[in-house]
């Protein structure tokens, strides 16, 4: 069947969604051998690497308006938006936003904000990552791009900071560091 295996890239520990008497299948531990696992045995059978995605707010954001909050969650059997007023079984609400994650992953870019300064200079940066750097405006995109490169590299993964992972985890799997950023033109004040 060519399917795609996805899994959560933050070990297992999803949403963190807790209800009482709610059995864990997996420890953390356990969830990280079987990715291991998975890793090169998909590999070896001749189908593709698993996709890492982020398992946060699956169970809890609506699938139809994309409202994230715990209060979704009405029971653990009921969903039902505050929102829009979306209403399901709450099985059903991982599974849909887990199929559309990579699409939306794919869709959005990281934003990197250039600043053009009065002595022909562009200032770029990007507060998440902690990334800044000044270029000449003439070679501004391809020298962005370069320095993005070797900040990239020297970065060590910061699992307690989980929007600056997701974009490095971005930005370090993009074939083409071009097709992952999204230039920001933001105006000196």
């Amino acid at each position: 069947m060519q399917a795609q295996v996805v899994l959560e890239s933050n070990g297992g520990r999803g949403d963190g969604l807790a209800f009482p008497g709610a059995p864990r299948p997996f420890s953390a531990h356990l969830y990280e051998k079987l990715a291991q696992i998975l890793q090169y045995k998909l590999i070896e059978v001749g189908l593709p690497a698993p996709i890492f995605l982020s398992g946060i707010g699956l169970n809890s954001t609506c699938p139809r308006c994309g409202a994230s909050t715990q209060k979704n969650r009405l029971t653990r059997e009921m969903f039902a938006c505050i929102k829009c007023g979306y209403a399901t079984e709450a099985r059903f609400v991982g599974g849909y936003n887990l199929a559309k994650r990579p699409q939306q992953y794919a869709i959005n870019r990281v934003p990197i904000y250039l600043q053009k300064n009065t002595d022909g200079s562009c200032f770029c940066f990007n507060k998440i990552l902690e990334f800044s750097c000044v270029v000449p405006s003439d070679e501004e995109k391809s020298a962005i791009l370069y320095q993005l490169s070797l900040m990239i590299r020297s970065q060590d993964d910061d699992w307690y900071d989980g929007k600056k992972y997701a974009m490095l985890c971005k930005l370090r799997s993009a074939e083409n560091l071009q097709d992952a950023v999204r230039w920001v033109k933001v105006r000196k004040k």
